[in-house]
């Protein structure tokens, strides 16, 4: 890929009508995709899971229904948490290629790899499934996107060779963090010699729009501008992702793609402060993926209450329009049942129902 054209198009947070995550608004979507095309950038990713189970069929009618398809890169995801037996596989990769209507997929991961998860796709048979669909030519390039230890990564690594690439959670927030791992993890594809595709280079936008006290810190310009030019420098990455939803978004992020610049020694020095001043005052380091909305038995809208708590933390001379944010909610932490599926199904590892306790303690939130 060229230098300047690893910007790559996230289709996990694409603008919605009425706030309704199932809803992409396709007009907006469509001028957003057009623009990105236009300033020589190729790279689209979705999933299956994405926007209520509807990106895929937005990304099919976008770009598939309106664009030749050697003028995009399209890639795609195996939902391993959707996988309970070996027939799952050719299921969901026949709804992929239907709702797309793609033919193919130039890049396709098995969607957020972990230990467990590993063992269970070694037990159903899902590396072999996939390989088979590269063989066929129905997949060019074979990788995974990956939320664990980096000691899991390296077993993975090095007993699956066919796989390219490793998407991998980066940015300077979660650089040293002891549970992302995301230092180790990224030494720990390039020693395996793979590729390195990021994702969250702005940690679900927290390092795109940080506090004023943060923001001085960095010494002026775009927030979002510093997060990926950290990642942009790195030895071996190959991809970063962002998940935009809206047309500033891709104008600023091609904008910053198009005059890279990497960061020298007193920028480096600006970011290590605001990486400890955010580390204090930031209380969940929640990326607003939505991965544990799908299973919350009680509808609760878990990312908002955690930017809320957070946004709280930041700004706390806001906290009278937070609080009434909150209280518009339909369904509150409060009637959380710790079932912890939302827990099991989190790529941070957060302890989702006792974050709830904290979360209502700073919030007027009785049953």
């Amino acid at each position: 890929m060229n230098e300047w054209k690893r910007l790559g198009f996230g289709c996990m947070r694409l603008p919605v009508v009425d706030g309704k995550n199932d809803q992409i608004d396709l007009d907006q979507f469509l001028q957003m995709a057009d623009v990105f095309l236009e300033q020589g950038y190729r790279y689209f990713d979705t999933a299956y899971p994405y926007h209520g189970q509807t990106s895929e069929k937005a990304v099919g009618k976008v770009l598939v229904g309106r664009h030749d398809r050697s003028s995009f890169l399209l890639a795609d995801k195996m939902p391993l948490r959707f996988v309970q037996k070996s027939e799952d596989y050719q299921r969901i990769w026949d709804e992929q290629l239907s709702r797309t209507q793609a033919g193919f997929f130039d890049y396709y991961l098995l969607h957020a790899m972990n230990g467990q998860r590993y063992e269970d796709t070694n037990r159903l048979g899902g590396f072999a499934f996939v390989k088979g669909l590269k063989d066929k030519g129905l997949i060019h390039h074979l990788g995974m996107s990956f939320h664990d230890s980096a000691a899991v990564l390296d077993k993975i690594l090095s007993e699956h060779p066919e796989l390219e690439f490793v998407q991998i959670q980066l940015n300077y927030l979660d650089w040293d963090d002891p549970k992302v791992q995301s230092r180790l993890c990224y030494e720990t594809v390039l020693r395996h010699g793979r590729k390195v595709w990021v994702m969250e280079p702005l940690k679900g936008g927290l390092l795109a729009n940080l506090p004023p006290e943060a923001h001085a810190m960095l010494g002026g310009g775009e927030d979002a501008r510093w997060g990926l030019r950290f990642v942009a420098q790195l030895e071996g990455v190959e991809m970063i992702l962002s998940g935009m939803h809206s047309m500033r978004q891709v104008e600023e992020n091609v904008e910053t793609f198009n005059h890279l610049e990497p960061l020298d020694a007193e920028e480096m020095e600006r970011i290590a402060r605001v990486r400890e001043y955010l580390r204090k005052t930031v209380k969940i380091g929640c990326t607003s993926c939505r991965y544990c909305v799908a299973g919350c038995p009680r509808g609760i809208e878990i990312p908002k209450f955690f930017e809320l708590y957070n946004q709280q933390a930041l700004f706390p001379a806001m906290h009278a329009r937070f609080q009434q944010s909150y209280d518009m909610q339909a369904h509150k932490p409060s009637e959380c049942i710790r079932c912890h599926k939302c827990a099991k199904a989190c790529p941070q590892h957060l302890s989702i129902p006792e974050l709830f306790d904290e979360v209502r303690a700073a919030f007027s939130d009785q049953r």
